[in-house]
């Protein structure tokens, strides 16, 4: 299972979850902020494994947007 996979499988059920009981807006716009600044931070990365943590990272921020959208 790739890291994407994994983030959108362990992500998306918890979020669809809760996103049915929060107002929307903020959570897409926190979502898309989170994203952002991972897209940020990945030309800064010196390892392999903080790769790794911010793609799961940004992904679980897509796998947070997908549902609410």
């Amino acid at each position: 299972m790739t890291i994407k996979m994994a983030a959108y499988v362990l992500v998306t059920p918890l979020i669809s979850a809760i996103a049915a009981h929060i107002p929307r807006k903020p959570l897409l716009i926190g979502s898309e902020a989170i994203r952002a600044v991972i897209a940020v931070c990945l030309p800064f990365v010196s390892e392999a494994w903080q790769i790794y943590v911010l793609i799961f990272v940004l992904q679980s921020a897509s796998a947070t947007f997908t549902p609410a959208f």
